[in-house]
């Protein structure tokens, strides 16, 4: 039973993993297909973008890097901060996308509209108050 849960977890990790790769990688095809013109703003930001959101979250960051701290600081650092980038980005524009949809309703809940005037609770399509 034991050894099964843990096969199902590797397992689960395993699509994790390749989900992760998979995404990673046509992130930065995507990223890359891009040109901007040289020495400016914009393949700056398509160097960083590629370097945040290219790098596979669930693996270690390979860096050459003398001092150990600072390697691996980096080697595990860069796929956390990838992570939020490809990850928490669109988590946060969802949220903010439910909470306009929510203040929309509470707006939308005041009108009298539809047949929802509190004097008269008889459901109605007219609006002639």
């Amino acid at each position: 039973m034991r050894k099964q849960i843990i096969d199902n977890l590797r397992m689960a990790g395993v699509k994790i993993r390749n989900f992760d790769d998979a995404y990673a990688n046509k992130l930065a095809e995507y990223i890359g297909s891009f040109t901007p013109k040289n020495a400016s703003a914009g393949q700056v930001a398509q160097a960083a973008a590629g370097m945040s959101a290219g790098v596979p979250a669930t693996r270690k960051f390979q860096v050459e890097e003398e001092n150990d701290i600072l390697r691996e600081l980096m080697g595990y650092g860069v796929p956390a901060l990838n992570a939020g980038v490809r990850y928490g980005i669109p988590a946060a524009g969802l949220i903010g996308g439910a909470q306009g949809i929510g203040a929309l309703y509470n707006v939308a809940s005041q009108l009298p509209v539809f047949g929802n005037n509190p004097e008269n609770p008889v459901p109605s399509t007219y609006v002639g108050y």
